[in-house]
């Protein structure tokens, strides 16, 4: 999220720099189009209006696409952990032993709950 507040398009990377004039000629159409400059501005202009509405609205819809998780990266990895660790516990378990590969998970599912019902809320 900081990086898109502090986003500049003249940083960016092109993978051909002869592309970079394209580029910039097409923002610049872009924002006299949309009105975000007059119809007079320079290229610098347009590119700075450019970078003030791209750090004012891509948050917007990086939030509104992917959300705003209040769990650090620890918690997100136990989280995972939890839901998807029993089942690999079951596939390894399945494979060294030729056993049921639903046999491990059952029993954690089970112990899980009742770990859970233990605790207060």
């Amino acid at each position: 999220r900081e990086c898109l507040t502090q986003f500049e398009v003249q940083r960016c990377k092109v993978a051909v720099e002869e592309d970079r004039a394209i580029v910039y000629s097409k923002i610049v159409d872009l924002t006299r189009a949309f009105g975000f400059v007059d119809r007079s501005a320079d290229e610098v202009e347009c590119l700075e209006a450019f970078n003030r509405e791209f750090r004012k609205q891509m948050p917007i819809a990086f939030t509104t696409m992917f959300g705003v998780s209040s769990f650090s990266y620890p918690q997100n990895l136990f989280l995972s952990l939890l839901l998807k660790g029993p089942e690999a516990v079951d596939m390894v378990h399945a494979f060294y032993t030729g056993g049921d590969e639903f046999q491990v998970t059952n029993t954690i599912l089970e112990d899980s709950f009742w770990a859970l019902c233990a605790i207060p809320f």
